[in-house]
């Protein structure tokens, strides 16, 4: 479903869907994955969500992505997702990327694909902004991560972006989620959505596609693109 409109309705919406979802998930399941991207916009969501009714005991965040940079100059996805949801979830249930003691950071995203794996091993649901060349997560276009083909946690350190130390979830990880919110706001997302309705141009070339393969996704972007 594609959804274009206002910054602030289609910040109302994304969290409508996902609270509707979760409300539904929550119904079969003992317990609902959420996996999260970092950004602004996405921060907006989570907060508008936290103000929502939810099973917040029987709800799991994973990170999408996360920066591995040293500098205080980038909050942490994690430090983002804390503050939005302002204490919504209960200890624990925001997994954030462990490293291990010796800072082994490919050990920290092996046991973190293992904590996924005791939940089930797959996300319900995933929350992601489109960066302006269609990147999703810190899966970028072109980037030997995209291209990557197994479920996995990945680490890389040559990001087109800084911080260029970074983890982020795998394409494979990601198109086994079942629902999908992809943002893409801002007059600087125009490209990359042409690229995401470009029917020549693959995943690798615009990630932002992979949300095309879950079972359900929604696109909320306030630019008047012409849709296929």
């Amino acid at each position: 479903m594609i959804i274009q409109g206002q910054r602030d309705f289609l910040v109302d919406k994304a969290s409508s869907f996902l609270a509707m979802a979760a409300q539904v998930f929550a119904s079969v399941k003992q317990r609902v994955v959420l996996g999260v991207a970092g950004g602004d916009v996405v921060s907006e969501v989570l907060v508008n969500l936290s103000r929502l009714d939810l099973p917040w005991d029987r709800i799991h965040l994973f990170l999408l992505e996360e920066m591995l940079a040293s500098s205080t100059n980038h909050k942490t996805v994690a430090q983002q997702v804390s503050l939005s949801l302002a204490g919504r979830l209960h200890p624990g249930m925001i997994h954030s990327f462990p490293v291990s003691d010796n800072g082994n950071l490919i050990h920290g995203a092996d046991a973190y694909l293992q904590e996924l794996e005791l939940l089930g091993g797959s996300f319900d649901l995933i929350l992601v902004s489109c960066g302006e060349d269609g990147h999703i997560a810190s899966l970028y276009p072109n980037h030997h991560a995209i291209e990557y083909g197994e479920r996995a946690f990945l680490i890389f350190d040559n990001a087109p972006e800084p911080p260029l130390k970074r983890m982020t979830a795998s394409s494979e990880l990601l198109r086994k989620a079942d629902t999908g919110v992809l943002l893409a706001f801002g007059e600087k997302r125009r490209a990359a959505l042409t690229k995401f309705f470009d029917t020549y141009l693959s995943e690798v070339e615009c990630p932002a596609k992979l949300m095309t393969k879950l079972q359900r996704y929604y696109l909320l972007t306030d630019q008047d693109v012409d849709i296929p």
